[in-house]
């Protein structure tokens, strides 16, 4: 049986693809900072397989960018429609989606910070 992946992760390993190409980085280069294999960041940017929530941290740091910049192209839907492996990734995604919505940005570049510090 086929593991079904939502249309979310094609758009998000879609854009790995567009940031990691446009600094000029292999996918070996984004495997090895990740701890997988180059065909696991291969899965992640065709959609195969769903890019985990705990990895888009790394990521974000190792590539020096926002969070945005990996939904860039996403429609905006009902967390409740919203399928994600796990209950911890559906609560770090609200947690996230709720931050993009903040319109006070000095707060939203502090609580960024917070997340950062708590997360190394």
């Amino acid at each position: 049986m086929k593991k079904r992946v939502p249309p979310e992760a094609k758009i998000i390993g879609q854009n790995l693809r567009n940031l990691r190409m446009e600094m000029n980085l292999s996918q070996h280069d984004v495997a090895t900072h990740l701890g997988v294999s180059s065909q696991q960041v291969q899965k992640y940017e065709s959609g195969q397989n769903r890019f985990p929530i705990d990895r888009l941290y790394t990521l974000k740091k190792y590539l020096g960018i926002s969070y945005e910049h990996f939904f860039e192209g996403m429609v905006s839907q009902d967390s409740d429609n919203f399928k994600l492996a796990s209950q911890k990734d559906k609560v770090a995604y609200e947690a996230y989606m709720k931050l993009l919505n903040l319109r006070d940005n000095a707060l939203k570049h502090k609580i960024c910070l917070v997340v950062d510090i708590l997360s190394d």
